[in-house]
C-alpha cells in the first residue's frame, strides 16, 4: 500500500518524501497518526513526522517546532507520543496524539495571525478622544494612509473607515456618521 507520504510494507510504514513547508508538515504528521490509528507502526518515528522533517533536521533542539513551542520540550516529550516512546502501541495513543496535534495546530494558526496583525499596527498612529459622552478611537496600520475610526456611543459601537490626512480632526454628525472637520 502507498499513500502520498508513506510506503506501507506489512505492519510497518516508512517515509517516501519530506515535507517542504508547514502545511505539508502538518499533512504528513496527521497522515502518520492516521496510519498508527489503523495499527501500523512507523519504521522511524522522526523520519515519518512531517514536523520533524522541518524542525528536527535543522536543529536537534527542535527549534521552531510548534509542538516544542506548546510543550517546551524537545523530541515530543510532554505529548501523548511520549507513551509510544515508553513502548506503548502507537495505535493505543493515536487518538490522543491526533487531538493534541489539532489543538497545537489551531493555537499556532491563532498565534501567527496575532503576530501578523501586531506587526502591521503602528503604535504611533493611535488616538483616543472623549467628547460629548462619546469615545473615539482613531488608528491606522503601518505605512497606510487609511484611518480606522471606532466610535463608541451610548447607543452602541460603530466602525468606520476613511482616508484622511494624518492630523485631520473628526466628529460624529447628527445621523451618527463620522465626518471630517475642515
Amino acid at each position: 500500500m502507498e499513500t502520498k507520504w508513506f510506503l506501507v510494507t506489512g505492519s510497518f510504514f516508512e517515509s517516501k518524501a519530506k515535507a517542504k513547508n508547514l502545511s505539508d508538515g502538518w499533512e504528513k504528521t496527521f497522515e502518520k497518526w492516521d496510519l498508527c490509528r489503523l495499527g501500523l507502526r512507523p519504521n522511524d518515528s522522526a523520519r515519518t513526522c512531517g514536523l520533524c522533517d522541518l524542525y528536527l533536521n535543522e536543529s536537534p533542539s527542535c527549534q521552531g517546532c510548534p509542538v516544542k513551542a506548546s510543550t517546551g520540550k524537545i523530541g515530543c516529550y510532554g505529548t501523548p507520543y511520549e507513551q509510544v516512546i515508553q513502548d506503548e502501541s502507537p495505535k493505543d495513543v493515536a487518538e490522543k496524539e491526533i487531538a493534541f496535534l489539532k489543538m497545537v495546530r489551531e493555537n499556532t494558526v491563532r498565534e501567527n495571525f496575532a503576530k501578523q496583525r501586531a506587526s502591521k499596527f503602528d503604535p504611533n498612529a493611535f488616538f483616543l478622544l472623549f467628547e460629548d459622552d462619546q469615545l473615539f478611537l482613531k488608528y491606522k496600520e503601518k505605512n497606510d494612509k487609511t484611518w480606522y475610526i471606532l466610535a463608541i456611543k451610548k447607543e452602541g459601537l460603530s466602525l468606520f473607515t476613511g482616508i484622511c490626512d494624518d492630523n485631520a480632526p473628526f466628529a460624529l454628525d447628527s445621523a451618527g456618521s463620522i465626518i471630517l472637520i475642515k
